[in-house]
């Protein structure tokens, strides 16, 4: 499965934080640190395993990163922010 941002999606630079608006929902969704890393590399749709990968190559390795990052992903795609192929 394969994860990609919602077409739909306004996003903004601010500060150095990225907010994600989504006109369905009406409310701004704030992505900051790794946060709006993750929200980068998925300028092209990728699957966990691309994602980690492309993550991992600049922090340190950490057990516990597939299920925290899965959980982002899987709040994203809650707030509809993402979409899964």
């Amino acid at each position: 499965m394969k994860f990609r941002i919602n077409r739909e999606i306004l996003i903004r630079e601010e500060e150095g934080k990225l907010i994600a608006f989504n006109p369905d929902r009406g409310e701004p969704f704030i992505l900051e640190g790794t946060a709006a890393d993750i929200w980068r590399l998925l300028d092209e749709p990728r699957d966990l395993d691309e994602l980690l990968g492309k993550l991992l190559e600049s922090y340190e390795e950490d057990n516990k990163a597939r299920g925290d990052v899965k959980k982002f992903l899987d709040s994203l795609v809650g707030e509809g922010l993402l979409d899964v192929l």
